[in-house]
């Protein structure tokens, strides 16, 4: 993340006199949309998507709705393969994904607005809103043949005090087994970014957004266990996040 925010900075500083020396202008454009693609400290590439739409209300401020759909991972996450070479890689020790849903509501105060058919535009962000974590358990391929050379293998989500022995697991189970015994939790979350608008054409949104998201659950929920319970989890996450984003006005 050091050289996000050093890119961050350093397109700042370049864009900075370019979008002083333009003026502020009135246009036709009322409302606006956007698609991003997100990149975060605990979520990894791509770690969430979102859309944001935005209306208005004074020359500098426009009010925005949002929805993203994000990843969450513990810090320690590693992924490992079977000593053996059997199966596919694993998180060893995970016991849930978590997905977090973010309605949000916020405002966009214009810093410097770019002309009609050039320049740069660059915003900061302010949003808020609820959180809804979907905990998803982790489902592994685990070997339980007696002699370990005729495979016995199950899908089941995984427990530390169940699957013992790393070496008989083959590999992650499917993405896409688990859902039914999922469970949510509820939260808020809060967001303060910086927001870089290029592009030829006053119509189109094209650009990056740099911030932090601040999150808090109702409960702490567990990502990563281990036997011996040293592994700490929370119910609070924060992030620092890129994301590239495309869209257009009305």
């Amino acid at each position: 993340m050091r050289f996000i925010f050093s890119l961050i900075f350093c397109l700042f500083g370049a864009m900075l006199p370019a979008a002083q020396a333009q003026s502020v202008f009135e246009d036709a454009y009322t409302r606006e949309y956007a698609f991003g693609l997100n990149i975060a400290s605990n979520g990894g590439f791509p770690s969430g998507v979102y859309f944001r739409y935005g209306k208005v209300k004074t020359a500098r401020v426009n009010n925005l709705w949002g929805i993203e759909i994000a990843g969450i991972k513990h810090p320690k996450e590693r992924r490992v393969q079977n000593p053996f070479g059997q199966g596919n890689t694993f998180v060893y020790g995970k016991v849930n994904y978590l997905f977090s849903i973010r309605p949000e509501y916020g405002k966009d105060l214009i810093l410097f607005r770019k002309a009609p058919n050039e320049g740069v535009q660059v915003d900061v962000v302010l949003a808020a809103g609820p959180s809804i974590g979907f905990i998803k358990p982790y489902m592994i391929l685990y070997d339980y043949s007696p002699d370990g050379i005729i495979p016995q293998i199950k899908e089941e989500p995984y427990d530390p005090a169940i699957h013992t022995n790393p070496n008989r697991i083959a590999g992650r189970g499917s993405f896409f087994s688990g859902f039914g015994r999922g469970n949510v939790a509820l939260g808020l979350h809060l967001r303060l970014a910086m927001c870089f608008e290029v592009g030829a054409f006053q119509s189109n949104l094209t650009g990056i957004e740099a911030g932090f998201l601040f999150e808090a659950f109702d409960r702490t929920i567990t990502i990563l266990q281990d036997r011996s319970g040293s592994v700490e989890n929370s119910a609070v996450y924060n992030a620092a996040y890129l994301s590239f984003f495309f869209g257009g006005r009305k």
